[in-house]
């Protein structure tokens, strides 16, 4: 199976501003993002979407048939753009041969993702013969509804110790595996048959604002 790497790298955020350029390491999460790729071979395309010129100017540096830096048009760069829409547009509009027939969406938010969680990834795509993955972590947890006041995952009245607790899975958003040709029929990024794909809660941070960027910044130097 050949495998189509989607980077959406938007360069407005309202919390954390200029965020996919932001770096950990001396690496924006962008170039965090794309290295992490590079040397998987069922990855055969890398498309990184994007209104940021810094973004965009960065090509002269990567690999040109592999790698393409493509700019977001600006209906496709406000805050109510889905990610489903922006793939889209893409994968209508190109008109290449030999296009991969199965999609990885990496969100360049997850510095703590490496290659290895993607080529696993891949692999836990193709031996379940999924038709949509997404990654996330296992965890026990006392979540509420603030608005409704109301215990979601526990009897507030009849409180158990955590050892006996379910588990839930947690998605960070790491990463997004799915079929190219039933995701342009249905518009999502999940569907059919969906495995989750677990990953530990150390790499799963996803950084929204700037206390989750000092905090990958601390584990990443680990």
């Amino acid at each position: 199976m050949k495998y189509l790497a989607f980077i959406p790298a938007r360069k407005n955020s309202k919390r954390l501003k200029k965020k996919n350029i932001v770096k950990i390491n001396k690496k924006t999460l962008v170039e965090l993002a794309i290295n992490s790729i590079k040397n998987i071979k069922k990855i055969t395309k890398v498309v990184i979407s994007s209104d940021d010129e810094q973004i965009l100017k960065k090509q002269f540096l990567y690999n040109s048939k592999k790698f393409f830096f493509l700019k977001r048009k600006k209906i496709l760069s406000t805050d109510t753009a889905s990610l489903e829409c922006v793939l889209l547009d893409y994968l209508l509009n190109d008109k290449s041969a030999n296009q991969p027939e199965n999609i990885v969406l990496l969100q360049p938010t997850s510095p703590l993702r490496n290659w290895r969680h993607i080529q696993d990834a891949i692999k836990f795509f193709e031996d379940n013969k999924y038709d949509s993955i997404l990654s996330g972590y296992e965890d026990k947890a006392f979540i509420w509804n603030m608005n409704s006041k109301k215990s979601l995952t526990y009897n507030y009245k009849s409180r158990k110790n955590s050892q006996f607790m379910d588990r839930y899975f947690f998605e960070n958003g790491a990463i997004f595996i799915f079929n190219k040709k039933i995701f342009l029929k249905k518009k999502n990024r999940l569907f059919g048959k969906i495995g989750f794909y677990i990953m530990n809660k150390y790499n799963s941070i996803d950084i929204d604002d700037k206390e989750d960027l000092k905090i990958a910044r601390k584990l990443y130097n680990k």
